[in-house]
């Protein structure tokens, strides 16, 4: 344990040249601190990573700000980014550990490693140590994960914003909740642990003093694919839905590294095979991908071929898609798959949904008052009628395929438009506006059941142990089984109907327990899981959700009651687009974090069956409240 405690006091901070703006100078407050063996007075820091500002704990270093750059300590960016940090106090070296990348960074040396490559840390600034803290520019990790910087000089603050890959579609036909898979940089853990796998789920995790398993693909497992060689460059993809009849399937380099390429079309069914030379697909990605939402792509497939040390992504094309319609451009490290369909397009429409609505709206050309939409039981379908004078529609469907909505579909009829929707089961719509003003606004959501049916998910399982405490000789999966078994009684005994993944030690794949919940349209998915960290001091309650406005408000009625009811340390609510069975499921979801492994007294906490029966309180009270709310 002293040596998790020299890993965890090890820092890591990083700095950004600040930028000059014609603003007001704000407050500047300072601190004193230890730099080359003198005390200094140093100017602190407003710095937070996609909103959530980072805060210092007694003893530990702020943010700072030294010779106009911004400074920042490992223990509190490892947290923000999920990676792993080791800091070898023979060598004066603090390694960093991110999926597929592994950083070297030495104290007073202007170049670090990444994955075995040297690379020039930006104007050549050296780490530096204060108060046994170390130090280097943001502007070199921003470049190597993939983060976005944002200076603010009013009030004299850094916001570091992961990237993404989701296009905007304020104006077009698109899908909030379509699974578009950032590259495992996107989308960074905000969980605040130090774990060890991919970043498709909550992965196996041991503590620091075992041996980590070595990463493996979660969802796809390939037992056929040998060691990837040493330095081999990766490739990751994602998808790019700028609007239904817009989409970029991108392909790119993890290591930033340059790579040829081969293509051509087969038939029956058509697809576009891409070989992509000296490179391996990233065990980050899935290594095949069903993409029920692209307008373009129905499954993309992937293989390995170690003798031409080359990797083939086959994308078969949806049944109406024109290999014309289909362009690849390449720039650089990436590779971009571009899908412009020669379908007529209306820009007036605007479709948008996350977990709980869904909305439609339609821009007039003048105001016309929509009576409402008439209903046809037979066919689930919705629709209303507007003159072509007023909306100049043309015809065109498109497949949608989220909670509330499958399909819209617009029709030219005479001098009229008919817009017509085709429901999932038990939908309701609300007119929000109905023309008068010049646009039409209708909302889409779906009513909960007499019944509500609830998924309860038990992560992880059979060869599959989730995170591991040695001492103590339990696993994740186990407590993890306990605490829905119990949950699943209780809301059995709350007169819910209830549906688990497994009752058993059984490895489920993460995409079967998507389904799961999507093939019996739930009304709530919930995943049971445990924490860990490098840092055994980490204890609390964390709560997991995909990133849309419902999502976030149902998330916070799970950590509010869970926290109250259990008394653990509130680690508040956290977004993650990247998580399997929050990405799948098209029902509200959550992914709760129930304590930390890792902390020597929480373990004893969560192993205790009153303590896990406080839990379960805390977690059939936040269903009482959603169903009570929503």
């Amino acid at each position: 344990m002293k040596k998790l405690t020299k890993m965890a006091a090890a820092g890591l901070m990083i700095g950004i040249m600040s930028l000059n703006f014609a603003y007001a100078a704000p407050k500047i407050e300072y601190g004193s601190f230890q730099l080359a063996g003198k005390s200094q007075r140093i100017a602190l820091a407003n710095v937070s990573i996609d909103g959530s500002k980072i805060t210092a704990k007694a003893g530990e270093v702020p943010p700072l700000v030294m010779n106009q750059r911004t400074l920042v300590p490992v223990g509190l960016v490892a947290q923000s980014l999920g990676a792993n940090v080791e800091w070898n106090g023979k060598t004066e070296e603090v390694t960093v550990t991110k999926d597929n990348k592994i950083i070297v960074l030495k104290i007073n040396s202007p170049s670090a490693t990444v994955n075995g490559e040297k690379k020039d840390l930006p104007d050549k600034v050296a780490p530096i140590i204060v108060d046994s803290r170390t130090m280097v520019p943001l502007a070199f990790i921003s470049n190597e994960f993939n983060l976005d910087i944002a200076y603010d000089a009013a009030t004299n603050s850094v916001n570091m914003k992961t990237k993404t890959v989701i296009g905007e579609i304020d104006d077009l036909f698109g899908n909030e909740d379509s699974n578009t898979d950032g590259s495992p940089l996107d989308n960074l853990d905000l969980t605040g642990v130090d774990v060890i796998g991919t970043p498709e789920e909550e992965p196996s995790i041991v503590l620091p003093e075992t041996p980590a398993p070595d990463p493996v693909d979660p969802v796809v497992p390939d037992t056929t694919t040998p060691a990837l060689p040493q330095g081999i460059n990766q490739v990751i993809y994602s998808l790019n839905q700028v609007s239904m009849d817009n989409e970029i399937f991108n392909i790119s380099s993890a290591l930033s590294r340059d790579f040829t390429y081969d293509s051509f079309f087969l038939s029956s069914p058509e697809r576009l095979v891409i070989d992509i030379n000296q490179t391996a697909l990233s065990q980050g990605q899935d290594s095949n991908k069903l993409y029920p939402s692209s307008g373009f792509i129905k499954e993309m497939r992937s293989h390995y071929y170690p003798a031409e040390n080359k990797v083939r992504l086959t994308l078969e094309l949806k049944g109406d898609v024109k290999r014309e319609e289909i362009a690849l451009k390449k720039s650089g490290a990436s590779l971009q798959v571009e899908y412009k369909s020669q379908k007529p397009k209306n820009s007036n429409i605007g479709y948008s949904s996350d977990r709980i609505n869904s909305q439609f709206t339609l821009r007039l050309n003048g105001a016309f008052p929509v009576q409402g939409l008439t209903k046809d039981a037979f066919s689930n379908t919705v629709e209303f009628s507007i003159p072509k004078a007023n909306a100049n529609l043309q015809n065109e469907i498109r497949n949608i395929n989220d909670r509330n909505i499958k399909s819209i579909e617009i029709i030219e009829r005479g001098q009229e438009n008919i817009v017509r929707f085709k429901l999932e089961d038990r939908v309701e719509h609300f007119f929000m506006e109905n023309g008068i003003s010049g646009t039409i606004l209708i909302k889409f959501a779906k009513q909960s059941r007499d019944i509500p049916l609830i998924v309860v998910d038990a992560g992880h399982g059979g060869k599959d142990p989730g995170a591991v405490n040695k001492a103590h000789n339990i696993t994740e999966k186990a407590l993890n089984l306990s605490i829905s078994q119990k949950l699943a009684q209780r809301l059995r005994q709350e007169g819910y109907n209830i549906i688990t993944t497994r009752d058993t030690d059984v490895f489920i794949e993460l995409a079967e327990r998507g389904d799961i919940a999507n093939n019996n349209d739930v009304d709530l998915f919930i995943s049971i899981h445990f924490n860990a960290a490098g840092n055994t001091s980490a204890r609390g309650i964390e709560t997991l959700y995909h990133p849309t406005e419902d999502g976030k408000k149902v998330a916070q009625i799970f950590q509010t009651e869970i926290v109250k009811a259990s008394g653990a340390p509130d680690r508040k609510i956290i977004p993650r687009s990247n998580l399997s069975v929050l990405r799948r499921t098209k029902m509200p979801a959550v992914l709760l974090e129930l304590g930390f492994m890792t902390n020597p007294t929480e373990i004893v906490q969560v192993m205790d069956d009153s303590y896990q029966n406080k839990l379960v309180d805390g977690i059939v009270n936040a269903v009482n409240r959603y169903f009570k709310e929503y």
